[in-house]
């Protein structure tokens, strides 16, 4: 997105492997400099690919994207793997740091 020009609309669509390096770049910055994620290991290129790999259907992620780059996702997780728990979600949104707080 170049500096000072008004962004194209925002476009939710279904992550593909392609964003895998977008989203890994989001979800690292989340680690390695806040508390918004209880991971403590940056993700490598690899651990990105498998883990949106093994997403599909209700747990498919979806990217926010503009002007034709990720600029956030979200997701949706398993609680826990209890028999009552299966109703229950931890739902997962992470927007790139610099677009933050626009609305």
């Amino acid at each position: 997105m170049p500096e000072g020009a008004p962004p194209g609309p925002v476009i939710i669509r279904t992550a593909i492997l392609a964003d895998a390096e977008a989203i890994r770049a989001i979800y690292n910055h989340e680690v390695e400099n806040t508390t918004a994620t209880m991971d403590l290991v940056p993700r490598s290129l690899d651990d990105q690919l498998e883990w949106l790999a093994a997403r599909s259907g209700a747990f498919a992620t979806i990217v926010a994207e503009v002007d034709g780059e990720v600029v956030g996702f979200a997701s949706l997780s398993p609680y826990k793997e209890r028999a009552a728990y299966r109703p229950t979600v931890e739902d997962s949104v992470y927007v790139r740091r610099d677009l933050g707080g626009r609305g």
